[in-house]
């Protein structure tokens, strides 16, 4: 199974840790990231994910963890809500 790579050109911050794992359906990605300011428990983040699978041949599917309009790379208002907890 061919397990994607996880890439960050795009941000400004860069994972401390990142790892791919397979599963029967598809993967696992895990990684970790610094934040810039003091954060707790309770605080709440803007967040999103996208999953872009960009073929050679100029094909695309894009999967947004909770952007649907597929603006969120110029506008973070369309960013769902990520809660810290313990």
């Amino acid at each position: 199974m061919l397990i994607p790579e996880i890439n960050f050109d795009h941000a400004r911050i860069i994972p401390a840790q990142q790892k791919r794992l397979g599963t029967e359906t598809g993967f696992v990605a895990l990684f970790t990231m610094p934040f810039t300011q003091e954060v707790k428990a309770g605080s709440e983040l803007g967040f999103d994910l996208r999953y872009n699978d960009a073929a050679p041949d100029g094909g695309r599917r894009l999967m947004n963890f909770a952007d649907a309009s597929d603006t969120g790379w110029n506008d973070p208002s369309v960013f769902g809500l990520l809660e810290l907890s313990k």
